[in-house]
C-alpha cells in the first residue's frame, strides 16, 4: 500500500488505515471473504523505480517479488509501469495541472501602445512613410503642368505637409491640381479614422488595466521555455514517458 492515510501507536506501528482507497479494497474484501494485511512501502521508496538490472523497488518491486497481492495507491497509469503490474478499471480520477505564477497588470505608460496590434502599427509606420514621397509625387507631376504649387513639389516639404495631416494639423497651403486634391482628402479621411478610432481604444486601456497574457495550453508552456519545477522526480518521469511530445520535451527544463 502507498499514500494511505494511517494513525500510528506510541511504538511507531500503525494502529489504523483509511481513506477512500483503503474502505474501497475493504469493500473488495468483504465481497470476496478474505482477510486483509496492510503493509508499508519501505520508508522513501514510494511507487518504485526499475534498477539498472532490471529490478524493481517501492510498492512496483513488492508486486514483482510477491512480497503483497495487491498494490493500492495513487497511481499514475504508465507504460513502464505495466511491464510489471496490472491495473484495475480507475474508479478515481485526478487531474493535474501547472502552477503558474500571476504577472501583475502592465504598467498604464504601456497603454499608448495597446490600442493596435503590431502589425497595425506596422502598417501606420509605412502609411506615414510612404505618404510623403506619394504627394510629392503626385505634385511633382501636376507641376510640370504648371497646376500645382511650388511648396508640394519639394520632398521635405510635401513629407512633412503627410506627417501632420497624421496628427490633424492643418495647413495654409492648399493643393490645386485634382490628382494632389483626391490624394489629399483620402489622407485627411485615413487619419481622421485612425484618431478617432486610436482614441477611442486609449481611454478604454486607461480605465481598464490590461493583464498580460497567460500561459493556457501545454504547447504554449514548451514554447515560452520556463522552467518547469516538481517535488520529486515523480513528475519528471511522467512528462518523460508521455504521449504529448510537448511534455517530452518539457523534461529539459525540470528543475526538482
Amino acid at each position: 500500500m502507498r499514500y494511505g492515510r494511517y494513525e500510528c501507536g506510541e511504538n511507531g506501528t500503525v494502529v489504523l488505515f483509511y481513506g477512500t482507497d483503503v474502505e474501497t479494497v475493504k469493500a473488495v474484501a468483504r465481497a470476496l471473504n478474505i482477510t486483509l494485511e496492510f503493509r508499508e512501502t519501505p520508508n522513501g521508496e514510494t511507487f518504485g523505480e526499475m534498477y539498472d538490472n532490471g529490478s524493481w523497488y517501492g510498492l512496483m518491486g513488492q508486486l514483482q517479488r510477491q512480497e503483497v497481492d495487491i498494490g493500492l495507491s495513487n497511481l499514475f497509469i504508465s507504460k513502464h509501469w505495466l511491464q510489471v503490474i496490472d491495473l484495475t478499471a480507475p474508479y478515481r480520477v485526478e487531474r493535474t495541472g501547472f502552477l503558474i505564477r500571476v504577472e501583475p497588470p502592465l504598467p498604464h505608460w504601456q497603454a499608448l501602445a495597446f490600442p493596435f496590434h503590431q502589425w497595425t502599427w506596422l502598417a501606420v509606420l509605412v502609411g506615414l512613410i510612404a505618404s510623403g514621397p506619394v504627394l510629392y509625387l503626385l505634385a511633382r507631376g501636376s507641376g510640370q503642368c504648371g497646376g500645382e504649387i511650388r511648396n508640394l513639389q519639394d520632398l521635405s516639404f510635401a513629407w512633412y505637409y503627410a506627417f501632420g495631416l497624421h496628427f490633424c494639423e492643418t495647413h495654409k497651403s492648399l493643393p490645386r491640381s485634382s490628382s494632389t486634391q483626391i490624394f489629399v482628402q483620402f489622407l485627411w479621411l485615413y487619419t481622421l479614422v485612425l484618431t478617432t478610432s486610436y482614441s477611442a481604444s486609449l481611454k478604454s486601456f486607461l480605465l481598464v488595466k490590461k493583464k498580460p497574457h497567460m500561459i493556457q495550453t501545454i504547447k504554449e508552456l514548451y514554447e515560452s521555455g520556463l522552467e518547469v519545477g516538481g517535488v520529486t522526480d515523480l513528475f519528471k518521469n511522467e512528462l518523460s514517458v508521455s504521449s504529448n511530445p510537448y511534455l517530452q520535451v518539457s523534461v529539459q527544463h525540470y528543475l526538482e
